[in-house]
């Protein structure tokens, strides 16, 4: 007789297993101690995920799709597009420093980049989305290149110097950039004529 599943133990094996690959990596993430940190039987991970690979990848899509789907909702709303854009800082700022030690695993090993390059293409599309429509408004100009090239190169330094900051410093790094990310795109927003 199989196991029958449970929608919220499969979701606390998801989030067990993003703190336990993001605190060991994946190379040293055991099944074992990711069903001890969810407070499950090793076999019961098995009841949802066929191997440490799917869990893997299942939990590294779970925090995208939450972050993306937060996101969509912040951008489609009524709200003034600065307003929008402050919030899609704050949000995915946010998001970085809670899963920066997953990020760093992702970066580091090359086996893991497909999954991670997938979501942030959805991620960068989103932004772009937001950058096109303030330009529509005439809040801003599109940048020579466009914008898919622009938030591409922003994006990446943002995630490479999160990546790469010194441990005890990784909350200043990423309020420095935040900060200077805002300031530019209000910046530019006074220029087309609007605060």
């Amino acid at each position: 007789m199989g196991r029958s599943r449970d929608d919220k133990k499969r979701a606390g094996i998801l989030v067990s297993a993003f703190r336990v690959f993001g605190r060991q990596g994946f190379a040293s993430a055991t099944i074992k101690t990711i069903a001890r940190a969810s407070g499950v039987a090793p076999g019961s991970v098995y009841t949802y995920f066929r191997d440490k690979r799917q869990l893997f990848n299942a939990a590294v899509d779970e925090g995208w799709r939450l972050l993306l789907s937060e996101l969509a909702e912040v951008l489609t709303t009524d709200r003034p597009l600065a307003e929008r854009l402050d919030l899609l800082l704050d949000l995915s700022f946010q998001s970085l420093r809670e899963s920066l030690p997953l990020l760093r695993g992702m970066l580091f090993e090359a086996s893991r980049l497909p999954a991670f390059r997938r979501n942030l293409d959805r991620f960068r599309d989103l932004v772009v989305g937001i950058l096109d429509e303030g330009r529509k408004e005439g809040l801003f100009q599109t940048p020579t290149l466009g914008w898919k090239h622009l938030v591409r190169v922003v994006v990446n330094g943002v995630l490479f110097s999160a990546a790469v900051a010194p441990e005890g410093s990784t909350g200043e790094e990423l309020e420095a950039l935040k900060a200077s990310i805002r300031s530019q795109l209000h910046s530019r927003m006074r220029e087309g004529g609007q605060a």
